[in-house]
């Protein structure tokens, strides 16, 4: 890899070495970013969600306090604290016509749980108003009222809870005298949930209430009403007096945010749901809309630095293919400025030392040139020197001795 890097042009090696880590840095932020954006905002729907919970569950406190209280303000009529034996539904109706702001019935039930006065009478046909004196018998002590789970009345196929207190000086036991006061209160349209009828939770999330045993008490889906849904973790959990939140796949796949909150006083609970994916649906497009720019931004930074990584390397390459025509002995073409200041320096240093090796060159040429003319010339007048002197020399001394062997050759 190393040798491979060796061999690209300043362009690429710019491009592998800072802006492809650059590039992948960046878009790995932007990513990261945006799980981190998905995470805060599924954070902070929980945090609304718990609010409304929160806000819904203290509401219900405050009305159950008020029901409680005007239970037990009326289990201390006079009226009801003289009942003798025959009189209690007389009694019973007298305490109703003034004492039925909140409640749509009492019921007055003997130590065995029997009703011996209802008003309207036909309460008396609801025969789970009884199983409410053995719960105020097992609850834990002391207590002074107490709130039944989700029941059906028979009589509408409404959901209805029932509160229940003992009557000052009950005997506990004496047959045919009224022990307990009951009170009972249809859910749909009582003031003890008309906050979460009207509770709004994002787009399509709803609110709903659920008993001590898990069982639907309010539900914006009246189909629902009396449903157990003690089987799901967050009900369990909320029976179990815990408030938090969670994240629930539902059967039919979908995914939901949930909130709970508990109502100590009844064991009850107010669940919040919302659909995960509508309750992101406006941050999944705002996070694909800032992905989205921040790609946009990211490639408009990386062709910038692209080019200026260019201007900078295409004067330095061109310096390069210059150097190397000057190598060759070629002619170079000059420099245009680039803009940058260290490179235009370079270039003009460039040029200084093309003209100087040029005329280096054009210098030594002439020199070679002199020297080979002096050669010429030097030897131009050894030729001649021997033609004319030499030669000369030689014709004479060689006519010499032919006249001397002429001479030998005669007789004296």
């Amino acid at each position: 890899m190393r040798n491979y890097l060796q061999h690209l042009s300043l362009l690429w090696y710019f491009a592998i070495r800072i802006i492809t880590p650059l590039s992948l840095t960046l878009l790995g932020s932007l990513f990261i970013g945006a799980v981190v954006y998905q995470q805060l905002v599924v954070a902070l729907v929980f945090d609304r969600d718990s609010e409304l919970g929160d806000l819904a569950a203290w509401d219900l406190r405050i009305e159950l306090g008020e029901y409680s209280a005007l239970l037990r303000q009326t289990s201390r009529d006079p009226t009801l604290s003289s009942l003798v034996d025959g009189e209690p539904a007389a009694a019973l109706h007298a305490v109703v016509t003034s004492q039925t702001e909140l409640f749509d019935g009492l019921a007055l039930l003997d130590a065995d749980g029997t009703i011996v006065a209802s008003m309207p009478e036909d309460i008396a046909q609801f025969p789970q108003l009884t199983n409410i004196l053995s719960d105020f018998r097992t609850a834990p002590a002391p207590i002074d009222s107490l709130i039944s789970n989700v029941l059906m009345d028979p009589r509408t196929g409404e959901s209805m809870v029932v509160l229940a207190v003992p009557l000052p000086g009950a005997s506990g036991g004496a047959d045919g005298a009224a022990d307990m006061l009951l009170g009972y209160v249809r859910v749909r349209g009582s003031d003890m949930i008309e906050l979460m009828e009207r509770l709004t939770v994002g787009g399509s999330g709803y609110a709903y209430l659920v008993d001590r045993n898990g069982r639907v008490i309010y539900h914006p889906d009246v189909e629902t009403l009396g449903d157990d849904f003690s089987d799901r973790d967050y009900v369990r959990r909320v029976k179990a007096g815990e408030a938090g939140g969670a994240l629930w796949d539902a059967p039919t796949g979908e995914r939901w945010i949930v909130d709970y909150s508990p109502i100590t006083e009844a064991g009850w609970g107010v669940v919040v749901k919302e659909p995960r994916e509508q309750a992101m649906a406006p941050a999944t497009f705002y996070g694909r809309l800032l992905i989205g720019l921040g790609i946009f931004v990211i490639g408009l930074v990386l062709f910038l630095l692209w080019i200026g990584v260019r201007g900078v390397a295409t004067p330095i390459g061109w310096l390069a293919q210059q150097t190397a025509r000057l190598a060759a002995g070629e002619e170079v073409k000059y420099t245009q400025l680039s803009g940058i200041t260290e490179i235009d320096s370079l270039g003009r240093a460039f040029e200084r030392m093309a003209e100087q090796i040029v005329a280096y060159r054009s210098s030594l040429r002439l020199y070679i040139g002199l020297i080979t003319q002096s050669q010429e010339d030097e030897r131009r007048r050894i030729a001649r020197e021997l033609h004319d002197d030499t030669v000369q020399n030689l014709i004479s001394i060689a006519r010499r001795i032919e006249l001397l062997k002429d001479s030998i050759a005669e007789p004296q």
